[in-house]
């Protein structure tokens, strides 16, 4: 709790009684007032801009009746939370042409509750007054994503359609950090409904019913996403610093899923009941099937950094160029399942083989954004690093500086800048 304008005294005119009332660090003078509206004002009572009323100057800790500072918390310090409601609808509308074909439209607007940064315990409040660290925000808006699409959707044969689309999303209130400063007790980090972002794009997509025991599925999708801010913590590092004014990237870019080109498509084959090759009067094959995935797409974009710095730093460089400027390289995957069905003592069961990655690519999902690869930093190749693997072959061996790289090596090219290896898995289901 802070000291109020009524409690000390100077609640008149437009000054109310539950101003917080903020005092010069230095020399204790009144320096202005803040609203619970967050609104601020001079000693004169006249509204002013926040930056003369805050800058060295701080609430003071109410007081008890014996004078001695309240330093712990309590309900008058919270408020409840508003509950929100949300308006979802979902239209969509087609138009006939022919009998083959048609166009549609639909408008679609979807919600989601704050899944992240949106809670902190009271003690983590109580920490904070003494530690000052980044607490969650409870009060946070839900995200909004307003999408719209026109279509075209033509029949190809009695067992084949293709269909073309066009969509925009709108993404708004998107969760953000942000340093609160020039507040009691201590500046703190917490998070708010800040960036928003767009996605434009077109999606071609072909669909052929089974024919001759096959099926099949592929569709292209060309889109653009760009936006203040991808995810809660991309302006972690200028937090983190702690400037007295921070700038905080206000202009478009490339979000972190910002995926230029992606190519799906599905095939499966399968055998119906007494369907396959005959062997002895008895069909081995009947009930087998065999379903490929592949996904094919171009690379997401990161950010370009120059870094001499070590990767066991926390520092990881400035900008070099513009933010999430450049894209990685392309990845693909693909997918296969072998199943076939049986009948066990009453009992329906599927075997199967299932292997993810089948063609076990190395599809890099993070790279070092000094050099853009997934398998090296940079560092040792820079002056700093050439100079420290001079040093310890110098202080200790040529084996301890080898040993330096190789390991300093191994953690560069790390398993989590990639995607899964090949995953095999075989199992039995059984439905009864």
């Amino acid at each position: 709790p802070i000291q109020r304008a009524g409690e000390a005294g100077l609640a008149t005119g437009t000054i109310g009684s539950d101003f917080a009332v903020y005092y010069d660090e230095s020399s204790g003078a009144v320096r202005g007032f803040r609203d619970l509206d967050g609104n601020f004002y001079d000693p004169n009572g006249n509204e002013t801009d926040p930056n003369s009323v805050k800058l060295n100057s701080a609430p003071k800790v109410a007081t008890d009746a014996n004078g001695s500072e309240i330093r712990s918390l309590n309900s008058a310090i919270f408020t409840d939370y508003e509950p929100q409601s949300t308006l979802q609808p979902r239209i969509g509308v087609s138009f006939p042409v022919t009998d083959r074909a048609l166009f549609f439209a639909s408008y679609d607007v979807t919600t989601q509750r704050p899944s992240e940064r949106n809670y902190d315990t009271v003690q983590s409040w109580r920490q904070n007054i003494q530690d000052p660290g980044r607490l969650n925000n409870s009060n946070l808006m839900p995200e909004k994503t307003t999408q719209y699409e026109l279509g075209f959707r033509q029949r190809i044969g009695d067992r084949a359609a293709f269909q073309i689309s066009g969509f925009f999303r709108q993404i708004e209130d998107k969760i953000q950090r942000r340093i609160i400063q020039n507040v009691f007790p201590n500046n703190y980090q917490s998070y708010s409904n800040v960036d928003f972002g767009t996605v434009k794009g077109v999606e071609m997509e072909f669909d052929l019913r089974r024919t001759n025991n096959v099926s099949l599925n592929a569709n292209y999708t060309l889109s653009f996403a760009k936006g203040t801010g991808a995810d809660a913590d991309a302006v972690g590092q200028i937090t983190w610093r702690q400037e007295t004014s921070p700038f905080y990237p206000n202009f478009i870019s490339p979000l972190d899923f910002d995926q230029r080109h992606k190519f799906n498509f599905t095939v499966d084959y399968r055998l119906g009941e007494g369907e396959g090759p005959k062997v002895g009067g008895a069909t081995p094959l009947e009930n087998f099937g065999i379903n490929l995935v592949g996904t094919i797409g171009t690379g997401l974009p990161y950010t370009r950094r120059t870094d001499d710095s070590p990767l066991y730093t926390s520092f990881n460089g400035f900008l070099n160029g513009e933010i999430n400027g450049l894209a990685m390289p392309s990845t693909a995957m693909l997918n296969l399942r072998v199943d076939k069905k049986l009948s066990l003592g009453g009992l329906n069961m599927t075997a199967f083989v299932w292997v993810q990655n089948l063609l076990d690519a190395d599809n890099v999902q993070n790279v070092w954004s000094q050099t853009g690869l997934a398998t090296d930093d940079g560092y040792l190749d820079t002056p700093l690093g050439r100079e420290q693997v001079a040093a310890v072959e110098a202080s200790q061996s040529p084996q301890i500086a080898q040993s330096f790289v190789d390991h300093y090596g191994f953690r560069a090219n790390s398993p989590f800048n990639y995607g899964i290896p090949r995953m095999t898995r075989i199992g039995v289901r059984v439905d009864f």
